[in-house]
């Protein structure tokens, strides 16, 4: 299981079109859930001891609240893959919910395995997102640009309400 973890991460950095185009065989929605989890877990320890070197996690109650948030933010990304899933679909993606989990799952790959390299984390980030329109557009079968679009519209929305929100409550 491992090296193919390890395979994965490699064709899906280094081969992202070919990767895509050939996991249209993949009809199992488990496959890239367990990928993702597998993935958490072996990042997760990097990310605690990068915590506690710089000083972020002192005693239990850090690390308590570390993995809260590691466990939050988990469930709120699956949760928004639903979304993305609907907005996908205004632009033509009709291929199905394990089709957006996939592009979605595949495409943070980058940004997770780096996440804990500061600076590198950022420009992993960015690469992610390249990687998930990519597997929008190649999964999906539409173009790149309603790819995209369908990427950062929610984004868009999420940052103009959370805008909004401020200057209604004034912080």
């Amino acid at each position: 299981m491992a090296a193919e973890v390890f395979r994965k991460i490699w064709d899906i950095c280094i081969r992202p079109k070919e990767f895509f185009e050939g996991i249209v065989s993949e009809t199992d929605i488990w496959k890239p859930v367990t990928y993702y989890s597998i993935l958490s877990l072996i990042v997760l320890p990097l990310n605690i001891i990068l915590f506690c070197l710089l000083g972020l996690i002192l005693d239990w109650a850090g690390f308590f609240v570390f993995l809260l948030t590691f466990i939050v933010g988990m469930a709120i990304f699956f949760g928004f893959l639903f979304l993305y899933h609907w907005i996908i679909s205004l632009f033509g993606g009709n291929k199905g919910l394990l089709r957006t989990f996939q592009a979605f799952i595949y495409g943070v790959t980058p940004g997770l395995v780096l996440s804990w390299i500061p600076i590198v984390n950022i420009f992993a980030a960015i690469y992610s997102i390249v990687l998930t329109i990519i597997g929008i557009s190649k999964l999906h079968e539409i173009k790149a640009w309603k790819a995209a679009v369908a990427y950062f519209v929610p984004l868009i929305a999420v940052f103009v309400l959370s805008l909004v929100l401020f200057l209604l409550i004034g912080f």
